[in-house]
């Protein structure tokens, strides 16, 4: 074989083995990447496992809280106390009386006679006090007794009002009393002129038998100014409370806010024990019934 020959022999022989070099490296390389693939796929899945297995234990874990704040609020609901508060006077929610004690008059209040007009005049009244009257009543559902204590409960004897700190109210029974809420002249007048809420606001609650167990409360308001300015006052800002038979008629109607429910174990409120609207829908489907707040 001449020396040409043997040359175009061997190129030819190195180009077929590169060839196959190349055709073998390529075929390395789908391989790998199809193997890199894989295992990013393996991956993936391998996360989305996880991710369903810690979503499945955290769902099951808030379950077990649920419920184990259920079985909580259960133990304490035993002897919870089951009262409410209602308007019982003629006119439902307007007052029955207005209560008026000047800041260097008597100690007692002295009950307003709807006849007459009482006239206040800023500042000299700056300071007296006007408080609205309703005649209320507690009803005792529950199986326990239950005393209730409100800064705003009272009752009425020979024209004067003294203020009641509790009053006991028998399993199944009705007890009658009277609320008193108000605040001072000058307040009355801000809040009438700059078109504000009504100052005067009151609440009730129950008392604990102890440092742990349920305890209900409740807030209630007037709901406007009970005061009407009176043109060509003599001094000052004149303002007066209307007869029943002045219009218009301004007799402070009361707003009852919704009832509260507070589990209280030694002695501090526990605001999570409260079921909040998912978990009260979560233990209804358990064939639970939930006690929310009002």
């Amino acid at each position: 074989m001449d020396l040409a020959t043997s040359v175009a022999f061997w190129s030819a022989i190195a180009t077929a083995c590169s060839a196959v070099f190349i055709g073998w490296q390529a075929w390395e390389t789908r391989r790998t990447a199809q193997a890199s693939r894989k295992a990013a796929t393996d991956s993936r899945d391998a996360v989305k496992i996880a991710n369903a297995t810690l979503e499945l234990a955290t769902e099951q874990a808030q379950q077990s809280a649920i419920l184990v704040k259920d079985s909580i609020r259960a133990r304490l609901d035993i002897k919870a106390p089951a009262v409410s508060m209602t308007i019982r006077q003629k006119h439902s929610d307007t007052a029955v009386d207005f209560l008026i004690k000047r800041h260097d008059g008597p100690q007692a209040f002295g009950v307003m006679d709807f006849a007459e007009d009482a006239l206040f005049e800023l500042p000299r009244d700056n300071d007296t006090l006007i408080y609205a009257v309703y005649e209320v009543a507690f009803h005792n559902d529950g199986l326990v007794p239950v005393s209730v204590r409100s800064a705003s409960m009272g009752s009425r004897s020979g024209g004067f009002f003294r203020w009641l700190d509790t009053i006991r109210v028998p399993v199944g029974e009705s007890v009658n009393a009277v609320m008193a809420i108000g605040t001072s002249v000058e307040e009355w007048a801000m809040a009438l002129d700059n078109k504000t809420p009504s100052p005067a606001r009151g609440f009730w609650e129950t008392v604990r038998n102890g440092e742990t167990g349920v305890q209900l409360s409740q807030e209630f308001h007037v709901e406007a100014p009970m005061i009407q300015p009176v043109e060509g006052g003599s001094n000052g800002d004149t303002y007066r409370i209307p007869g029943r038979t002045r219009a218009p008629r301004m007799l402070a109607s009361i707003v009852i806010d919704a009832q509260e429910r507070a589990y209280v174990i030694a002695g501090i409120p526990v605001e999570s024990l409260v079921p909040t609207v998912e978990e009260a829908d979560m233990l209804t489907q358990r064939g639970h019934q939930p006690i929310l707040n009002n």
